[in-house]
């Protein structure tokens, strides 16, 4: 951990200094990670260069050293070097540090009164393009941002080697009904990252929704594995298991998952699930009402509350359920898309 994030130090330069290539992901494959001293040299010889820098000026140049120092110490929280935080390099973590570099600007205006007249005119030019191609660079990424599909869009374009790429890529295929090739894209982003817990859950639910249950459950019960406290893999594992007739099976993930993860109303969704595939409606409701009650905000819960209570016979209690769905913008007359 300590030899990567020392390596992503160059990385930090060239985003505030040359923020040419730039990426909404870099992890695997877009950095590696680094395993030998080497590999990290360069990053540690300019993180002990700005360390050196900021000793050096603080009299002979105070807001230069002033600057360098507050990158140091704006950017140190997110760079690994103490506490792992998540992210190998995000761009969005230099918007704070990049302060330092605009005390180190404020010096320009000084610096331009020692250049010689005939001079100056080059300067000054060669300032004004270099703040026109930071201009243009602003408003060429713009529209990257607009929206996730937009943003996914460039990152597959642009660094295809993501995993993150890979999975967006997978989602797309699968989408579009090629699901040979939308598992290629799965298969290729889980070797890259093969613990990482959402990348787990969806491949896990694109294999059980192609009936290759035994891969799936494999994938789903790893992501417990890594993240016993989070509740989507019992969900669709608990599902998964409902549809395969397993029935004991899915109860028994969805009851593991209440005592283990977060008491989420999908776990409690999926427990009535179960219930109802047994035909126990009276338990269904018990759970679905549960799982309306920690978050009611979700239409088609309340739909599956309703036809669980129909099955039950109870006409008025569906009937409020569905005008609760309705509320929360389901159509009149729509089913449980369960």
């Amino acid at each position: 951990r300590v030899l990567t994030a020392l390596a992503v130090w160059t990385h930090y330069l060239r985003l505030l200094l040359f923020p040419l290539d730039l990426s909404s992901d870099y992890s695997p494959a877009v950095l590696h990670p680094v395993r030998s001293f080497p590999g990290a040299a360069l990053g540690t010889a300019v993180l002990f260069g700005l360390v050196v820098a900021v000793l050096a000026l603080r009299r002979s140049a105070p807001l230069v050293s002033l600057g360098i120092a507050w990158f140091l110490l704006t950017i140190f929280p997110v760079s690994n070097l103490v506490v792992p935080v998540g992210i190998l390099l995000a761009e969005r973590t230099l918007y704070l540090p990049s302060l330092g570099v605009a005390f180190v600007i404020a010096l320009v205006p000084d610096a331009l009164r020692a250049v010689p007249p005939h001079r100056i005119r080059v300067v000054l030019a060669t300032a004004c393009l270099i703040a026109l191609a930071f201009l243009a660079r602003t408003v060429t990424r713009n529209p990257v941002w607009r929206d996730t599909d937009a943003m996914y869009a460039t990152l597959i374009e642009d660094h295809p080697e993501s995993y993150r790429a890979l999975w967006a890529l997978a989602g797309s295929l699968e989408v579009q009904g090629r699901p040979d090739l939308a598992w290629r894209a799965f298969r290729e982003a889980l070797d890259l990252a093969p613990d990482d817990y959402g990348l787990l859950v969806d491949a896990g639910r694109f294999l059980g929704q192609n009936a290759r249950w035994q891969e799936s459950e494999a994938l789903l019960r790893h992501a417990i594995a890594v993240r016993p406290e989070l509740a989507r893999a019992y969900r669709t594992l608990s599902i998964q298991l409902v549809r395969r007739g397993q029935l004991e099976a899915g109860v028994e993930t969805a009851l593991t998952g209440l005592a283990r993860a977060r008491r989420t109303s999908e776990l409690w969704s999926a427990l009535g699930v179960a219930h109802a595939t047994a035909e126990d409606f009276a338990a269904a409701v018990r759970a679905q009402e549960t799982a309306v009650a920690l978050d009611g905000r979700v239409a088609a819960e309340w739909l599956r509350l309703a036809e669980y209570r129909d099955a039950l016979g109870d006409a008025e209690g569906a009937g409020r359920a569905r005008r609760q769905a309705e509320a929360l913008g389901a159509r009149p007359g729509a089913a449980d898309p369960t």
